[in-house]
This record gives C-alpha cells, sequence and structure tokens, in this order.
C-alpha cells in the first residue's frame, strides 16, 4: 500500500511510519514531509539502542574473542591465509579439537539431532566434522572466496543464466535463500559482477528475535525490497523465515515448520523472477550453487502452494544442505514441535555434491 501511495503523491513514506502504520499516520507524513526523516531506505541509524550492565559487557567481550579465534579464522588486516592451506589446516584443527574439546557442544547435539530428525547416519561423523568447517573461520573464508582467482577455482555455479536472463529483462529478480553459510555473500558477489550494485537482504536486521521492533524493521526491509524489484532490481530474502506474521505450518523432516510466506508475496506485487539458490560444500573447501527457478504467482490463492513447492525442493535436497546450515538456525529446528505423521527421507545418498 506505501509503495501505491508514494507512486500516486510522488512522496516517500518515511521509515518512522512504520512505527505507527495507520492512516492518519500516514497522512500527516504526507502532509509534512521533514527533512530530519533522511533517507527512506537507510535503516542503519535507526536500529533500538542496546544498554550494557557489567555483565553483558563481559559477554560481549567474550563473544568478540570467540568471533575472532574460533569463528573469523586466520585473517590479519588485509592478509588472509591462502584458500587451499587455509581448508587444509582447518580440518585438521576441526577433528583434533572441536570434534572432541568443550567448545560448541549445544550445536553438535543441535546438529545431531536434525541428523536424527531426517532419518540420517553420520557413524565417522563426516557430516559433523563439515558443519563446524563451515561454521568456523567464516571471515576468513568469505574473503578468500571473494578474490577473483579463488572464486573462478573454488566456486561452481549451476544455473546462473536463470539470473542473467532476469538481470537483462529488468523485472525485477528474487533469490531466495535458505540459513546457510556463504550463500548470500557468494551470490551477491556474483551478481556485483554483473552491474547489481545493490543486492540487500530482506529481513528484521540486527534486531532481536524477541524484540517488539522486529516485525516493524521487517516491513522497512519488505517496502524497500519492493521498490527496488519494481524498479529492475534484485534482493536476496530467506524462503524459510520465521516470524509472527501468520505463518504457514509444513512438515518438515519429523517436525512443524512454519514458514512465513514474505517472499511470495514480494513476489505476487512484483511480479519478478524468483529463484532459490542452494549451496552445497565438500571437504576440501570447494563449493557448488545451485539456482532453481521457482514460480512467480499472480493470486494470493497461489501463495500457499508456491511456499509448500519451495519446501519440498529444501527436503529433497536437506541431506547435503544440513552440513553448511547455521548453528542458530539447527538449534531452531530441533525445537521445532513433533510432527506426527512423519516425512522423513532415510536412503538419501550422503556424498557431498
Amino acid at each position: 500500500m506505501t509503495v501505491q501511495v508514494e507512486q500516486q503523491v510522488g512522496i516517500p513514506v518515511p521509515v518512522d511510519y512504520f512505527q505507527n502504520p495507520t492512516l492518519s499516520n500516514l497522512l500527516r507524513h504526507l502532509r509534512q514531509p521533514s527533512e530530519q526523516d533522511g533517507d527512506p531506505t537507510d535503516f542503519s541509524s535507526r536500529l533500538v539502542p542496546v544498554k550494557a550492565n557489567n555483565r553483558s559487557v563481559n559477554r560481549n567481550f567474550l563473544h568478540r574473542v570467540t568471533n575472532r579465534v574460533l569463528l573469523g579464522g586466520p585473517v590479519w588486516g588485509r592478509h588472509i591465509l591462502p584458500y587451499a592451506l587455509g581448508t587444509w589446516l582447518q580440518r585438521r584443527w576441526v577433528r583434533l579439537y572441536l570434534l572432541q574439546g568443550p567448545s560448541f557442544a549445544q550445536e553438535r547435539q543441535a546438529f545431531r539431532q536434525c541428523l536424527t530428525d531426517a532419518a540420517l547416519t553420520d557413524p565417522r561423523d563426516n557430516l559433523l566434522t563439515l558443519n563446524l568447517i563451515a561454521n568456523t573461520w567464516v571471515s576468513w573464508r568469505i574473503r578468500a572466496l571473494q578474490l577473483p582467482t579463488n572464486f573462478a577455482a573454488w566456486v561452481n555455479l549451476n544455473g546462473t543464466d536463470l539470473l542473467t536472463a532476469a538481470i537483462r529483462k529488468g523485472n525485477g529478480l528474487i533469490i531466495v535463500f535458505t540459513h546457510q553459510k556463504f550463500v548470500i555473500k557468494l551470490t551477491r558477489y556474483f551478481l556485483q559482477q554483473h552491474g547489481l550494485t545493490e543486492v540487500p537482504v530482506i529481513s528484521a536486521l540486527n534486531s532481536g528475535f524477541h524484540s517488539p521492533s522486529r516485525e516493524i524493521r521487517r516491513t522497512q526491509s519488505a517496502h524497500h525490497g519492493l521498490k527496488l524489484l519494481r524498479g529492475g532490481g534484485a534482493i536476496l530474502i530467506a524462503g524459510d523465515g520465521r516470524g509472527v506474521s501468520k505463518p504457514v505450518p509444513i512438515p518438515f523432516h519429523g517436525r512443524q515448520l512454519p514458514v512465513l510466506s514474505g517472499f511470495v508475496e514480494l513476489a505476487r506485487l512484483s511480479q519478478a523472477a524468483v529463484v532459490a539458490a542452494f549451496l552445497t560444500m565438500a571437504a576440501d573447501g570447494s563449493m557448488r550453487i545451485e539456482f532453481v527457478s521457482l514460480p512467480s504467482p499472480v493470486s494470493t490463492a497461489e501463495t500457499d502452494e508456491v511456499l509448500v513447492h519451495y519446501i519440498e525442493l529444501v527436503k529433497e535436497r536437506w541431506p547435503k544442505l544440513l552440513p553448511t546450515m547455521n548453528w542458530g538456525r539447527l538449534a531452531y529446528l530441533a525445537s521445532l514441535p513433533v510432527n506426527n505423521q512423519g516425512d522423513n527421507c532415510a536412503g538419501d545418498d550422503l556424498t557431498p555434491f
């Protein structure tokens, strides 16, 4: 509605409007546009400040140390460890330390629970090792893979013609991703090489999941994304996102997964091309991103059908997607209500790629 209003009156609706999304408030903003509203697409200055106490400061310090040593990886300013050498060292480090030490015990437990839910086995901890590799040394791997020579040598892209065709047509492009490591950065890197400098991730930004402002920020982000799509731009959005806005419950490997219809609604309103991105990773550090075309719904009645179709694609690929899933996502999946009907996929090939 706000995008249609902007098109009719020629005045951008500031993001402050979503703090009180009523017609009277909208009219007030349109009658008195103010310079202090700033850039309507700039959300970074509007994050809710968090007050810290001594305990939270200590936690933040330990969190920064963990991020730097375990999650960041071998990065020293502008210098990084060569990719092949870093991957070789990380595999051995993970085997010696992370699989046996106390670090990330909860993450290992959540991963094993998701394996059990999907009726998958990992007797030699090969998949667990891969998951630990994917979730550590993240900053190093992203920086290394965004070097042109490394990207060409270690990242295999399938279905990029779907992306380039949408870019040429200029009708907008929605890239739907799962909560995997690296898929956002590497997909965005590819798009930037093809002239799309702004490819935002549509999300609730940095507000906490239980923050009352999360839904407001999600709306602000979607509002900006819809305008980009109608201008022929591209966005990234999670197809398996979570929230409180009337999720659709879908059976998912023994659990009941509530899924938001955000990307389908944006596709219906913009008629942009919709492409799903799935990333798989091998123990040697090589990656493959598969792009799969999704239907763009033309009516509200088709919304749930497209959403279920996407989740079915995720379920089919789950044994190979699971090792690169974010730890927070795995913990969330392991906490979902059990689906008594069951939909396991026993017998799937677990070989990477």
